[in-house]
């Protein structure tokens, strides 16, 4: 192609890239619509409601299209920032050349499938304003807020015709062959021509589970070719739920549930869990119980790393997942090791260890994903991760301990504090306790529901960092950032799950497994023990949030059929999502905390990740072994 048209190309994408000054305006939008759930749910559940008892009527309805168009305003935002996750395993070790081809040809396949997304939002749009649908209690029109997903849907195709058109132009200006591009297009046109047969030319009479356990190896195929993993799965649900049933019926899925499956009050404590753990992060929270710990432990032998697995235990009271624990206790923690000359692989092992307690200990958002798909009481599961956190934390801190005490190089003692300097750091401790007894106290106090507590949470942590001075402007806009891009990419993939679940719910693929594992006879020790390797294999290559979406669908109706407590199942699966947080190859831990510490090796992270995995391990081994230890609190509700 001649330089002309080249400069021709990088015209448009120039002006593409303007969109993206309108889609990061957008989500800030989005990212003040979801600080203004979380004012309208504590106003209700907590002032309304209990003191001047003239509860918000309708108040869920309110939150629950509030919360669609935060997320589609955002998800083109996402897009642009590339926080939509994948999975770079194998993309990650090809030479740029391959990268580029592969990242071009997946572009078009993106770009393919939101572009029926857009088609069908739109169609639905028409359906339920021609309809004239409104909300149960007050009447509010459905139809704008359908039109929302519409919107922010052809926000993202247009970022992702640029990302494809970037892609074009980078592969001319690298100047590849004519070989180079024909294998392109040849490879475009071979993957959409059989995706296209097979999803409308029926093949021979193969059973509805071979197709089911089809799909899911085309769906492993798609994710290692680093596609975002929320449109992996739209694209092989489409595809499939097209060939098991008819096109219409797949279009009209599609249409509808991007819409449907945000649009509801229950997922709303994602989003707004999400926002308190980023108030709490940006706050210092995590910063005021490592110093906290260290004047009372840090003495010890490995005393930093033990006090930063108690601070990361009771940061995890607060905030519910493990990036942002690893961020804020990380940034304290590795200056004062180093301090001490620990041992690079224990700094790095305690922080991310400890960051693995955040899901566990309530309230904790994989518990929220878990018990949403599950149908499964979040406030049982919330009190079912409790003592497994205990012990998980008791014994990554004795595993320090222990390793110090035969090599004390690794983790000198540090200074010994007076008894005054321990009991007045205490008072850091106020806060946490405040916002812990607001929330899980609130939850089993019946002041309000586990949704509701999400909303109380982080207003409640706005409050307490404005009353600390720790919330400057600069500080709270950070948090937002954060929380609308965590937010919209995950209601993508929520998106992406729940239309995969049909299809796998369709196929029978579910329940033809769990009949072919009461066939085998097996103990169903044996049968978990499987499950549980499988999470193991899929968490070393993704993280948590996409597994749980991904596998909830075929192994949920096995746990039901087998007679598992689904409280039970979901600690331990929990507690496996987990484990991928440590784990190479991806070990997503690591990279979080590499930005913390830039200076610290890959290798050595995992060295240091490396012998808290078999404690994991042998924690979870001991909660299948005594189920108990998980069931016995959520019995006392």
């Amino acid at each position: 192609m001649s330089d002309r048209a080249q400069s021709k190309l990088r015209a448009v994408v120039t002006a593409l890239d303007k969109f993206n000054l309108f889609n990061k305006v957008s989500s800030a939008v989005g990212m003040v619509i979801i600080f203004a759930m979380a004012v309208i749910v504590f106003t209700d559940a907590i002032l309304l409601r209990h003191v001047f008892r003239r509860p918000l009527s309708g108040s869920n309805e309110i939150v629950a299209v509030m919360l669609v168009t935060a997320v589609f305003l955002g998800i083109a935002y996402a897009q642009t920032q590339r926080a939509h996750v994948n999975v770079n395993l194998i993309t990650s070790r090809l030479s740029p050349k391959v990268q580029l081809v592969l990242d071009t040809i997946t572009s078009i396949l993106s770009i393919g499938i939101f572009a029926l997304v857009c088609w069908q939002t739109l169609e639905y749009f028409l359906y339920v304003l021609d309809m004239g649908r409104t909300s149960w209690t007050l009447s509010i029109p459905i139809a704008p807020f359908a039109f929302m997903v519409f919107f922010g849907c052809t926000a993202l195709l247009i970022v992702l015709v640029r990302d494809f058109l970037n892609n074009v132009a980078e592969g001319l200006a690298s100047h590849f062959g004519a070989g180079t591009w024909t294998l392109m297009i040849s490879i475009t046109v071979l993957v959409v021509v059989g995706l296209v047969l097979w999803a409308l030319v029926p093949i021979g009479e193969i059973p509805l589970p071979a197709i089911g356990l089809i799909g899911l190896l085309v769906l492993f195929v798609f994710l290692f070719s680093g596609m975002p993993v929320a449109f992996v799965l739209l694209v092989v649900a489409f595809i499939f739920l097209s060939h098991t049933t008819t096109i219409t019926v797949s279009l009209n899925t599609l249409g509808a549930t991007l819409f449907n499956s945000t649009a509801e009050f229950t997922w709303a404590v994602v989003a707004l869990f999400t926002l308190m753990s980023f108030i709490c992060m940006v706050s210092g929270l995590g910063s005021d119980l490592f110093r906290t710990a260290n004047k009372w432990i840090g003495h010890l032998s490995g005393g930093l790393g033990i006090a930063t697995v108690a601070a990361s235990t009771g940061f995890a009271a607060v905030v519910g997942d493990p990036v942002s624990s690893s961020i804020s206790i990380g940034t304290v923690a590795i200056p004062e090791m180093r301090k001490y000359k620990y041992c690079a692989t224990l700094s790095a092992g305690s922080i991310l260890a400890g960051a693995t307690l955040g899901p566990m200990i309530p309230p904790s958002l994989a518990f929220i994903i878990y018990g949403l798909f599950a149908q499964v009481s979040i406030g049982k599961l919330f009190l079912a991760g409790i003592i497994p956190g205990l012990i998980l934390a008791a014994s990554y801190a004795l595993l320090i301990y222990g390793r110090c005490r035969v090599n004390p190089m690794l983790g000198p003692p540090a200074e010994r504090s007076t008894w005054r300097e321990r009991f007045v750091s205490l008072k850091v401790i106020g806060p946490i306790g405040l916002l812990f007894l607001l929330v899980i106290g609130g939850i089993y106090g019946g002041l309000f529901t586990p949704c509701e507590a999400g909303g109380v949470g982080a207003f409640g942590a706005f409050i307490i960092a404005l009353v600390m001075r720790r919330l400057n402007w600069q500080k709270f806009v950070l948090a937002l950032t954060s929380a609308g891009k965590l937010v919209s990419m995950l209601f993508l993939l929520v998106g992406g799950a729940v239309m995969f679940g049909y299809f796998m719910a369709f196929s029978g693929l579910p329940q033809a497994l769990s009949e072919g594992l009461v066939g085998l006879g097996l103990p169903p020790i044996m049968i978990i023990v499987i499950i549980l390797l499988i999470y193991l294999i899929l968490g070393c290559v993704m993280n948590g949030a996409p597994v749980l979406l991904i596998t909830l669908p075929v192994f949920i109706p096995i746990a039901n059929a087998l007679g598992y407590d689904l409280v039970w199942f979901g600690v331990i699966v929990v507690m496996m999502c987990n484990l991928g947080f440590l784990t190479p190859p991806f070990g997503l831990g690591v990279f979080v905390l590499r930005s913390v510490a830039p200076d610290i090796p890959i290798g050595t992270m995992f060295r240091g990740v490396g012998p808290f995995v078999p404690i994991t391990l042998v924690v979870i081994a001991i909660m299948v072994a005594f189920p108990d230890l998980v069931t016995w609190l959520p019995s006392l509700l």
